[in-house]
């Protein structure tokens, strides 16, 4: 973890502690923003009330990734070991599943951009988005009509619709680098929790993929204990406090 990331981690910590006020309106300076303020518009996004319901953060199972032959599979087929498109020429390996509901009725979000190309996910997954020169991650619920989604190339294509669908069946895959292309955009492997945070918490995952994931349905131990941490901590679908964003992007990716 970088200086930046651990003193934002930390500040994260004392802001929890001194019971820092959340805000539905403007962020304030030291205010930690949460879903209820989209931190970079006040647009109203109306999948917001019903997102804070759902708490899995996946791809459906026909979504697509890019294997390093060329070819794509869909992201159920995945296998361990297949080497997987992680950001513009990049490859990583996949490890496992971090979660894996194969036939559980779930609420995804699509997003379409002026390419009309797609990517669907659940509210609370984490995808990369560009502000000027800069890169971060934002939940799929907090995202608006003209946000940056990132391409398989690297560059940036605006939003231009939002819906939602019901499907059936969810995948959470984990690659080596904590990031994936899926269809033809750079998403983050987690969900629910700051991407930095959880890269660096689930660091003897990616280390130990074989004693901490499993090809079996549902979440594994370790996984789901460091969820429940971050739920009593109050991190989840948490951001950075708004002070530290602009400066500290540049960084996550």
């Amino acid at each position: 973890m970088t200086p930046q990331r651990l003193v934002s981690f930390l500040l994260l910590l004392f802001l929890h502690s001194n019971n820092a006020a959340l805000t539905t309106g403007r962020c304030k300076r030291w205010t930690w923003c949460r879903i209820e303020q989209n931190l970079f518009t006040e647009q109203w996004n109306p999948f917001r009330r019903a997102a804070r319901e759902i708490k899995k953060g996946c791809f459906p199972g026909n979504s697509r990734v890019h294997l390093i032959s060329g070819e794509t599979k869909q992201i159920k087929e995945l296998t361990l070991g297949d080497e997987v498109l992680t950001s513009a020429g990049e490859y990583s390996e996949f490890l496992g599943w971090l979660d894996k509901m194969s036939e559980q009725e779930t609420v995804f979000i699509t997003l379409t951009t002026t390419s009309q190309s797609k990517i669907s996910m659940t509210a609370s997954h984490l995808i990369f988005v560009k502000y000027g020169d800069k890169t971060t991650t934002k939940y799929a619920k907090d995202l608006v009509i003209s946000d940056m989604l990132v391409n398989k190339r690297g560059e940036a294509e605006a939003i231009t619709n939002i819906s939602e669908f019901v499907g059936y069946g969810y995948f959470a895959p984990l690659t080596s680098s904590g990031t994936l292309v899926v269809d033809d955009f750079l998403a983050s492997t987690y969900a629910s929790f700051p991407h930095w945070l959880a890269h660096t918490v689930l660091y003897p995952v990616r280390t130990w993929p074989s004693i901490f994931l499993g090809t079996d349905e549902g979440v594994g131990t370790y996984v789901n204990v460091v969820k429940q941490i971050g739920s009593l901590l109050n991190l989840r679908d948490a951001l950075l406090p708004a002070s530290l964003i602009l400066s500290d992007v540049s960084n996550e990716f």
